[in-house]
């Protein structure tokens, strides 16, 4: 599948913002939080790292605006922190995020995961090489300093 990645706009931010929510609330353990406290606390985590990481956003060539997939992601100490991974479900098994990941990647072979979801947990079979570690306390951490 071909694509081209461009950083989040502010036209994605809804997108981004739903996708989030939704699909995150379907993972273990959060999927037993009940949903007024998930929504509030969640929203509040997902504001916190739209303010201090990036997005990588993957988008047809043809219209750079249909979002095809998207990595929400920042640097910390020079290591590829990924908070979270998300593909539209008709683009899922094409390899999208291992490419995205890939790309952040680049010559490093350390990378950090701050939410245990299944396209990530996919990847560390996908990416050879790499050790990925698993670290749900960074973000708790980053809030604090």
């Amino acid at each position: 599948m071909e694509f081209i990645t461009r950083l989040m706009t502010e036209d994605d931010k809804s997108f981004i913002y739903n996708s989030y929510l939704e699909s995150f609330k379907r993972n273990h353990p959060v999927k037993f939080a009940p949903p007024t406290l998930y929504y509030k606390g969640q929203s509040e985590v997902l504001d916190f790292l739209l303010e201090k990481a990036n997005i990588l956003v993957a988008v047809f060539p043809e219209d750079a605006n249909e979002i095809m997939g998207y990595v929400l992601y920042q640097y910390v100490f020079d290591i590829l922190v990924v908070h979270y991974v998300h593909v539209k479900y008709d683009h899922r098994n094409k390899l999208i995020a291992t490419k995205l990941i890939e790309q952040l990647l680049g010559n490093e072979k350390t990378l950090i995961y701050t939410h245990c979801v299944d396209a990530i947990t996919k990847l560390r079979h996908k990416i050879k090489g790499v050790i990925m570690t698993y670290d749900p306390y960074l973000i708790t951490n980053l809030r604090l300093e």
